[in-house]
């Protein structure tokens, strides 16, 4: 019996021949896919290989017809910009997802928590709607680099790198030319868990839903903090004023009572960067905050994540799932289990901490509690 690596390389190399043969037996025309000897074995076999050893790992079948398929996508190709772009046609429709090329000037609606990743040297701008870049991106009208994870200024125009893109936080029209794909949104994965905390009243959603597809923004979690903290109605109330100039009004109270007791910072003198995309360690520093642990002595903000495995707030499991992208399906699945986390040297937990300053009422967190069954990782 051949053993499975042995096995695998056999049927990507045996399909991929036909990559070398005419369509329907015909030579050949020019304007075709060009498709060499070279590019078969240098470039296609590989890289299918390790795409069908990683199935294999994961303990999925590599089908055949999926790798037929993509052949034939490849060769059907006019003209690719690179050989590196019919590789992404051929690995993406393996994948299930599809390359898609835009002529100058076209605009595609995307969805909130949808991604669109760019081919090398895809031009696009934001015409409506709010987006966050990801990766390496080039502001052509401006000159210089987009910061990942900041929104790009509406009709500038923004040359996507390799695998660079946008992350659609609300519905955006985006104009387009190039080759790209679009990711769709994940699939929540604790919704009940987003149930629990909505009936302990500390998540509120937005004013479409949970949102739990999309990726979480740091003005997002700092009013989760706030509310872990409890301090949501002094939050709300508080009168005093943050430096900032880019808070938008309905978060200025939040933002200058955390400003006041020190649990955040700006991104400048002057900044806050309120919509910019949250990452986990972040989050975990919020929530390290909130169990009494300080990000200056205890530990370091950008290894939060390890720290939180460490004193066992989360799991070896947990934490591979808490990384980026860092959606708000994460940002509830963390605070939910941090209230049954033990304070900082105490062996009360900080949900009895709530519960025990009137914020929470037991018999609401027990009810809440019991719609959730999962087991944890």
């Amino acid at each position: 019996m051949l053993k499975p690596k042995i096995a695998i390389i056999l049927a990507v190399s045996t399909l991929a021949l036909s990559l070398l043969a005419p369509v329907g037996g015909a030579s050949s025309q020019q304007g075709d896919a060009v498709v060499t000897k070279s590019y078969i074995d240098k470039v296609f076999i590989p890289a299918l290989t390790d795409y069908a050893m990683a199935e294999y790992r994961e303990g999925f079948k590599l089908s055949p017809t999926a790798i037929e398929q993509a052949i034939s996508k490849a060769r059907q190709v006019k003209s690719p910009s690179s050989v590196d772009e019919l590789t992404l046609v051929v690995l993406d429709e393996v994948r299930g997802r599809q390359i898609r090329y835009a002529q100058s000037g076209t605009v595609i609606s995307l969805s909130a928590g949808e991604t669109l990743v760019g081919g090398q040297g895809c031009m696009v701008s934001v015409v409506s709607g709010t987006a966050f870049a990801s990766g390496q991106i080039i502001d052509f009208t401006t000159g210089a680099d987009i910061t990942s994870g900041t929104s790009p200024a509406a009709n500038h125009k923004l040359c996507l790198m390799r695998d660079s893109g946008l992350n659609i936080i609300t519905a955006s029209k985006i104009e387009i030319f190039g080759y790209y794909r679009v990711i769709p949104s994940p699939r929540p994965k604790y919704e009940d868990i987003a149930d629990a905390l909505y009936k302990m009243g500390l998540f509120a959603g937005t004013n479409t839903g949970y949102e739990l597809e999309r990726p979480a923004t740091r003005i997002e979690i700092l009013v989760m903090l706030i509310k872990l903290l409890g301090e949501n109605d002094a939050a709300t109330a508080y009168k005093g004023t943050h430096p900032f100039k880019d808070v938008p009004a309905w978060a200025n109270s939040y933002v200058a009572y955390a400003y006041s007791k020190g649990y955040t910072a700006g991104t400048s003198a002057t900044a806050f960067s309120p919509g910019s995309l949250a990452t986990g360690d972040q989050y975990a520093t919020f929530v390290l905050k909130a169990l009494g642990y300080d990000s200056n002595r205890d530990f370091n903000w950008s290894q939060a994540l390890s720290y939180a495995q460490q004193i066992g707030l989360i799991s070896p499991g947990e934490a591979p799932l808490l990384g980026q992208p860092f959606l708000r399906d994460k940002m509830v699945y963390l605070s939910y289990y941090s209230l049954y986390a033990n304070y900082k040297g105490k062996d009360s937990t900080l949900l009895q901490r709530l519960v025990s300053n009137g914020k929470i009422e037991q018999v609401t967190a027990d009810a809440a509690a019991g719609g959730v069954t999962r087991t944890r990782p």
